[in-house]
């Protein structure tokens, strides 16, 4: 009888000892997963978004304030390096026209007042990192919507 208990109570010892690093192994492997993970976030490699780009906003319409408008619209949104004039003739279709290297700005502009990431035009010409023209169909972008 006693060896018998002794039999069970070495195959525990053995069993606990067993899960005990079985634990350890995963605790281990995990804990390695979640660094590999946290720190492939970080790659100096990596371009960081600049979102402080400058944009120049011309009004082809005949409607007053329009450029002034959107650069308050804009504002609100911290991006403050935006000047604004008169469109030398009218068009009817809004226009965004970026620098090739500040198509990411031109996008966060871009979705930022509702018009299409997809239609924005490229310029390496460009002195400013976008310009924005508004059309008469200036009604579609966001902060002219009523």
């Amino acid at each position: 009888m006693i060896s018998k208990i002794n039999k069970i109570f070495v195959f525990s010892i053995i069993f606990l000892g067993l899960c005990l690093i079985l634990f350890f192994i995963v605790s281990f492997s995990l804990k390695n997963i979640w660094l590999e993970n946290s720190t492939s976030d970080t790659k100096p490699e990596e371009k960081v978004i600049q979102l402080d780009g400058t944009i120049s906003i011309y009004n082809s319409t005949n409607v007053y304030g329009l450029a002034k408008e959107m650069k308050l619209f804009l504002n609100s949104f911290e991006i403050n390096k935006i000047s604004t004039q008169n469109y030398d003739k009218p068009l009817n279709k809004s226009v965004l026209i970026s620098k090739p290297g500040s198509i990411q700005f031109a996008n966060y502009v871009a979705k930022l007042i509702d018009y299409l990431p997809d239609s924005i035009k490229t310029d390496e010409n460009q002195k400013f990192d976008l310009v924005i023209i508004l059309g008469s169909d200036f009604k579609l972008l966001k902060p002219f919507k009523n």
